[in-house]
C-alpha cells in the first residue's frame, strides 16, 4: 500500500508535468520505484519474523542452559549424597581388610575370619544400600517415562 502511494506521490508531486497521469517515458522510473518499495517491504517483513525466530530461539537456549545446569547441580548434590552414604561402609570394610590381614599374618585364624565375617557383612550393607536406590531409580524411571 505504502509503495502505491508512494508511486503517485512521484507521478503527482515530481514528475513533470504536474498533475495525474504518467507518460510513457515515466513508467520505468514509476515501476522501478514500486519494485524497490516492494523489496523493502519485503526485507522488512522478513527481518520482523527473523528477528522473533531469534528471540524465541534465545529464550528457548536460555531455558536449556538453566536446565543443564540445574541437572548439574542436581547431580553433584546426588554425588555429594552418595559418597556421605558411602564413606562409612567403605571404611568399615577397608578396616575388616587391614584386620583379617593383620590376624593372618599374626597366624590367629579365629580372629582373622572374625574380621572377614564384618566384612562379609560391611558388604551386604552396602550392597542392600545400592540395590535399594537402583530399584527406587527404576521404579521412579518407569513412573517417569511412558513405556
Amino acid at each position: 500500500m505504502a509503495a502505491v502511494i508512494a508511486a503517485i506521490g512521484a507521478d503527482i508531486l515530481f514528475l513533470p508535468p504536474a498533475g495525474l497521469g504518467v507518460l510513457r517515458d515515466d513508467l520505468i522510473p514509476l515501476a522501478a520505484l514500486l519494485a524497490e518499495a516492494i523489496v523493502i517491504v519485503e526485507i522488512t517483513v522478513r527481518l520482523r519474523k527473523t528477528r522473533e525466530v531469534a528471540r524465541r530461539e534465545a529464550a528457548s537456549a536460555d531455558l536449556a542452559r538453566r536446565e543443564a545446569s540445574l541437572a548439574l547441580h542436581m547431580r553433584e548434590e546426588l554425588l555429594t549424597l552418595l559418597s556421605t552414604k558411602l564413606k562409612r561402609p567403605l571404611i568399615g570394610m577397608v578396616d575388616g581388610l587391614i584386620s583379617a590381614r593383620s590376624a593372618v599374618e599374626r597366624g590367629e585364624s579365629t580372629q582373622a575370619m572374625a574380621a572377614l565375617d564384618s566384612l562379609a557383612t560391611e558388604v551386604r550393607v552396602l550392597q542392600r544400600t545400592t540395590d535399594h536406590w537402583v530399584a527406587e531409580a527404576v521404579s521412579t524411571r518407569g513412573l517417569a517415562e511412558p513405556r
